[in-house]
C-alpha cells in the first residue's frame, strides 16, 4: 500500500471513531476541549512498544494539542501526557493503538518489498521453511552439551 493509502486509512479510522464523524484539526481539538470541560486532566505514563507506534502517538498528540513529555531519567519507550481519564480510555488510546497497528503493518510491508527487491527473492516462499527450521532446531540451541 502506498503512503497516500495509509494516510487515507488513518483518516478513515479517525472518522469512524470520532464523535459525529468530525475529522480535522479543529474538530480534534474541540473534542478534547469538550472532555476537559467535563473532567480534569490526569497524568498518564504510556509505554510505547515500537518506534513507529511512538511516532504515531507523538503525531496524534500534536494534532490534538496535547503536549507529550518525559520526566527525568525516564526510559525512551515511555511518554507522559496530561488528558482527562475518559478521553484517554474512550478516545485517545483506542485511536492511537488502531493507527499504530496500521502504520506498523505498512512499515513492515514496505520493508518486505525493499528486501525482496534487493535480494531478488520473494520472502513469503521462505517464511514457512524458516519457521520450521527454527522450531526444529530451537531445542538443540538451548540444550546443555
Amino acid at each position: 500500500m502506498d503512503e497516500d493509502g495509509v494516510v487515507e486509512q488513518l483518516h478513515d479510522i479517525e472518522r469512524k471513531l470520532a464523535a459525529g464523524g468530525a475529522v480535522g484539526l479543529e474538530a480534534c481539538r474541540a473534542e478534547l476541549a469538550a472532555w476537559r470541560q467535563r473532567e480534569p486532566d490526569q497524568e498518564f505514563r504510556l509505554k510505547v512498544a515500537t518506534p513507529t507506534a511512538q511516532r504515531v502517538l507523538l503525531g496524534w498528540c500534536y494534532r490534538y494539542g496535547v503536549t507529550p513529555y518525559r520526566t527525568p531519567r525516564q526510559r525512551q519507550t515511555m511518554v507522559c501526557v496530561r488528558v482527562p481519564r475518559g478521553f484517554m480510555h474512550e478516545v485517545m488510546w483506542p485511536r492511537v493503538q488502531t493507527m499504530a497497528d496500521l502504520v506498523d503493518q505498512a512499515a513492515a510491508d514496505a520493508a518486505e518489498r525493499i528486501v525482496e527487491r534487493w535480494s531478488g527473492a520473494s520472502l513469503a516462499q521462505y517464511e514457512s521453511a524458516a519457521a520450521t527450521a527454527i522450531a526444529t532446531t530451537q531445542g538443540e540451541l538451548f540444550d546443555e552439551p
